[in-house]
């Protein structure tokens, strides 16, 4: 069984206790935790160079001795809100976060960077969660996003995975780069080695997202049955607390086998008419009537405008988990970062989890 070894400091024990126990709750007898409190003890400590695997310090103890360490992964943790992280080499954490929360995050960042699977990695089940709607332009990626942060944000490992045809989300993220053109390969050939190809192809937010493909899926030859393959390998290998699947909107065989294989559907309309004409003729397809599968969100709306979904008597019987008001850019296009700053979706993500 590999060791981990893991230095916390802070003045402060009370904290160091609770943080220690929920680390152990996640790396069991893996972890070698020494906690430093006090400063002749931090002194003493360091007065020879270490070789530490985990370091977490609060952000007035972290000092010239400290970066002169031999350290894996360190966690920086600060007083106020988080700003945007500027050393890739150091991970920042607000220290007034949830216990529980920051020890995900820490074992998250430790099963990511160190090759070390936790008790959270080797209990986890992996949930799918297929983001649907039959109508264009309602904002079904801007909601697959807005999940995959809000679901992060409760601590869990999220995977955004874009199964459209043309995959044109990476406007909203950070990094504008697209997948290797080996995993359009890999899904081919349906290779049963492709996690490994998959592992190259994964970007990061605060959640994993699979980055795009450059062309179009037709382009590489990739049938939906290919596609199926790929994705019950991703699901059955129970790396992801949960993968937020984003889908187009016409209904294939495809879809609904998606949609069997996954643990929830999130279907996204509007309230105008049209919205609720062609969600209703949708349902007319496909058997809605596991409330524990099906959750509803209304997109864009506007408490001034006349919400058609209360007219409708199949909608009826589909409770709306969530009305997401319509976001005001002024003729900007919206981000990422818009998303993230809305904080919207909440209630939705509360549900699935």
């Amino acid at each position: 069984m590999q060791s981990i070894s893991i230095v916390l400091i802070d003045g402060d024990d009370k904290f160091l206790e609770g943080l220690e126990w929920k680390l152990l709750e996640e790396l069991g007898e893996r972890a070698e935790i020494e906690s430093i409190t006090e400063q002749e003890y931090f002194d003493t400590y360091f007065e020879k160079p270490k070789s530490i695997d985990v370091l977490v310090a609060q952000e007035n103890w972290y000092r010239e001795c400290l970066q002169k360490q031999n350290v894996n992964l360190t966690f920086v943790l600060q007083e106020n809100e988080v700003q945007e992280e500027t050393d890739s080499r150091i991970c920042l954490l607000h220290k007034y976060m949830n216990p529980g929360e920051m020890a995900r995050c820490i074992t998250e960042k430790i099963s990511q960077r160190l090759n070390i699977r936790t008790n959270t990695d080797t209990n986890r089940v992996t949930k799918g969660i297929m983001v649907y709607s039959p109508i264009g332009g309602v904002g079904k990626t801007t909601t697959a996003l807005g999940l995959s942060v809000a679901l992060a944000k409760q601590g869990k490992k999220v995977l955004y995975f874009n199964a459209e045809s043309i995959q044109s989300f990476r406007w909203y993220m950070q990094d504008k780069g697209y997948a290797y053109e080996e995993l359009a390969t890999c899904i081919v050939n349906e290779d049963e080695h492709a996690l490994s190809y998959l592992k190259n192809a994964v970007g990061h937010e605060e959640f994993d997202y699979v980055k795009p493909m450059r062309q179009s899926i037709l382009a590489y030859g990739i049938t939906e049955e290919n596609y199926l393959f790929f994705i019950n390998q991703i699901l059955d290998a129970n790396i992801y607390d949960y993968i937020i699947f984003d889908v187009s909107s016409e209904l294939t065989l495809f879809k609904t086998k998606l949609m069997a294989r996954c643990y929830r559907v999130v279907n996204v309309l509007q309230q105008d008419a049209l919205s609720v004409y062609k969600i209703e003729e949708f349902l007319k397809n496909i058997d809605y009537s596991d409330d524990e599968k099906m959750l509803w969100v209304c997109n864009n709306y506007r408490e001034t405008c006349e919400n058609r979904i209360l007219y409708s008597e199949i909608l009826q019987n589909c409770s709306i988990a969530e009305y997401v008001a319509k976001e005001e850019m002024n003729g900007r296009a919206i981000t990422l970062e818009n998303i993230r700053r809305s904080n919207l979706f909440q209630a939705t993500a509360y549900l699935l989890g």
